[in-house]
């Protein structure tokens, strides 16, 4: 089987899995917004964002550092289960024992008790690290969508029925510590694989290395994603979190639906070219340039809907939150090129790159956050944005230094879908403005989303008839005709 047929048979079995993921929790987050108060919701949503900003500890960097190692033997995979558990046993019991001072810290008594319950989720989670990465790198995306959808439609039906049992804020709690069990249950039947430690200690010291250079990177990601949020908990209330929060899920479907898929797969597949410059700047394009035909019009759609999108999904209260969305969905020009870059960079071996990348990300969203939390809600999204596109030319110059890809390679590859997102965006301005408005918001977004494709898909054809007839061969499985390199 070609390069390219695996690669884009792994974006449907991926793509596969995170719709399957993501309409479940967003179901779940549809009526606990509607079930809990504003307050409750923002203690859960604080609480949340507390875990995924801890979460690289628990896996440790060991997911990335198996996939991106040549050869992994029983006594390397022995050694990294071993660590992930210590990592991952380690976070829980840290969490448990500090949930009080990050309560008092945020004034919000009720976060104490809902980050003891959330605790064992690192726990959970750290047991199948070395079988997810082992699915990876032999392409096992199938399997992983299986453990995906499985996991979450298993959590989301308890998580829904304990919520209109009236168990609140825990329906939540529970919710995650039965997905990440489901979770590892599945993948430990997918890759069946017992640690063995025979020789393992041996190999502890270089994994633990190896590891430590991810966690680092990942730390600062992780931060970069939840210091926004977490400013205004704690400068302003837990209460606000949890609106910014909604906005934040919002853009994370999006990501997790579109930019995710591509760059989950292209790890392994840059991995394999990573000792061929040419290759692999080819293949970057080639990913990057049909990642943003769909990135593109998603993120340009949200932008302008952002209002009715939160009206209609989140209810009149929230209606916060869709202005806020509109406004951190222009993130998308800069963050499709960048978070592929990262992928790039730790498939060739540098993730100390990765890590520079990050820590001036992670800088400056702090000293962003810090300043921009002043103006409430809006600054801190206009702040995320434009941080994003500051710290872009940074990304480019270490492409450019790992693969055969340059700024005008990019602006070449990405000129077609901007134009297109450009004149999609300001007809439904210009439609929403002019037009007489629909007395159904539900009419409204499927209208616009209609005339988004439509106006969208004419431009890009006109622009580059060729991507689309390529993007078209591909996903119909008609992958021989596709340029993608082999």
């Amino acid at each position: 089987m070609t390069i390219g047929r695996v690669f884009f048979s792994s974006i449907v079995w991926s793509s596969a899995a995170d719709i399957g993921q993501r309409a479940f929790s967003f179901l779940i987050l549809l009526i606990l917004v509607r079930l809990l108060t504003p307050q409750e919701f923002g203690t859960a949503a604080t609480a949340l964002m507390i875990i995924q900003l801890l979460q690289p500890v628990s896996r440790f960097g060991l997911y990335d550092y198996l996939i991106f190692r040549e050869e992994a033997d029983e006594a390397v995979k022995g050694a990294a289960w071993l660590t992930s558990v210590v990592f991952g046993l380690s976070a829980s019991v840290l969490l448990f024992a500090l949930a009080g001072p990050i309560a008092q810290a945020f004034s919000d008594a009720q976060l104490a008790p809902v980050l003891r319950a959330l605790s064992p989720v690192f726990l959970l989670r750290s047991v199948s690290c070395v079988h997810e990465a082992m699915l990876a790198k032999q392409f096992g995306f199938k399997s992983l969508a299986v453990r995906t959808v499985s996991a979450v439609f298993v959590a989301g039906v308890i998580a829904i029925g304990l919520a209109y049992s009236g168990w609140g804020v825990y329906s939540l709690v529970i919710q995650q510590l039965v997905s990440a069990s489901v979770s590892s249950v599945v993948l430990w039947l997918s890759y069946r694989w017992w640690p063995r430690f025979a020789g393992a200690r041996a190999n502890l010291r270089t994994v633990v290395a190896g590891g430590c250079k991810y966690t680092i990177a990942q730390l600062f990601s992780s931060l970069n994603n939840t210091v926004y949020g977490l400013a205004i908990g704690f400068f302003v209330s837990t209460e606000a979190a949890g609106v910014f929060r909604l906005a934040w899920t919002g853009l994370d479907l999006c990501i997790q639906l579109t930019i995710r898929p591509f760059a989950q797969v292209a790890q392994p597949l840059f991995a394999q070219m990573q000792a061929d410059r040419k290759r692999l700047g080819e293949a970057f394009i080639k990913v990057c340039q049909h990642c943003a035909v769909v990135t593109f019009l998603v993120f340009g759609w949200m932008a302008v809907m952002g209002p009715e999108v939160g009206t209609f999904a989140y209810g009149a209260r929230w209606a916060g939150a869709g202005e806020v969305l509109s406004i951190i969905c222009f993130v998308v020009f800069p963050a499709t090129p960048n978070y592929l870059i990262a992928v790039l960079l730790n498939a060739v071996g540098r993730p100390d790159r990765v890590l520079t990348l990050s820590a001036v990300q992670s800088a400056l969203s702090v000293l962003f956050a810090i300043v921009a939390v002043h103006w409430g809600m809006t600054g801190i999204a206009v702040a995320f944005v434009l941080r994003a596109l500051i710290t872009t030319p940074l990304g480019f110059v270490f492409l450019k230094h790992s693969a055969d890809v340059g700024v005008l390679d990019i602006g070449r590859a990405l000129a077609a879908p901007v134009i297109a997102a450009t004149l999609t965006m300001l007809a439904i301005v210009a439609a929403k403005h002019f037009a007489p408005p629909f007395h159904a918001v539900l009419l409204t977004l499927i209208v616009s989303g209609i005339a988004a494709v439509a106006i969208y898909g004419t431009t890009l054809f006109q622009l580059q008839r060729e991507l689309l007839m390529n993007l078209w061969s591909l996903f119909s499985h008609k992958l021989g005709q596709a340029s993608v390199p082999k």
